[in-house]
């Protein structure tokens, strides 16, 4: 009886994580795109793109470190850049809290946290990242790169509430990917 009661737990506790298979991308599907009125309006100047199923193969194919491959995959991501150079990143696997994630933005950005695990320690340079969401970054100045999924609902609209509200105080330039038509 212990030991059900302990799987039942462990299982649960894996599906209901921000992390867990039931997340990230798996197969292009078809679903409402983002629009300017689904962004906080803070974030509603920013540059608005869908990268498509073509995202995908440039995940793949752009590197081949199995941790930043993970987090790419992954429907809410923020990856910050300082004068083209990453300083500081979250994906929703990184974020605590159950059952409403805590994103703590702020403190992410001030202590310059880099949540991904690069194989080798060194993140990749804003390149690979040009590449793979199919854009060209500024190379001075404070940018986030914002890839957002209806797939996550109320988890999505808190994450990008918070992104708002960390660009509000930290003055960035934004790009928003509405990754809407990637994940299930």
């Amino acid at each position: 009886m212990r030991v059900t009661a302990i799987l039942i737990s462990l299982c649960s506790i894996f599906v209901l994580s921000s992390c867990s298979w039931l997340y990230g991308v798996h197969q292009p599907a078809l679903h409402r795109k983002l629009s300017k009125q689904d962004l906080p309006v803070a974030l509603q100047n920013c540059p608005l793109a869908f990268p498509g199923s073509a995202f995908l193969q440039r995940i793949t194919t752009c590197t081949t470190d199995a941790n930043f491959k993970h987090d790419l995959k992954q429907p809410l991501q923020l990856w910050i850049f300082e004068d083209g150079r990453l300083v500081a990143n979250t994906v929703n696997c990184y974020a605590s809290g159950f059952p409403n994630l805590q994103w703590n933005l702020a403190t992410l950005y001030q202590q310059r946290i880099i949540n991904t695990s690069f194989i080798g320690g060194t993140p990749p340079d804003k390149a690979i990242f040009e590449k793979i969401f199919g854009i060209v970054l500024p190379a001075q100045g404070k940018i986030v790169v914002i890839v957002s999924s209806r797939f996550m609902g109320r988890q999505n609209k808190r994450f990008l509430k918070a992104v708002a509200e960390l660009k509000k105080q930290a003055g960035f330039e934004c790009y928003v990917f509405g990754a809407y038509s990637i994940y299930r």
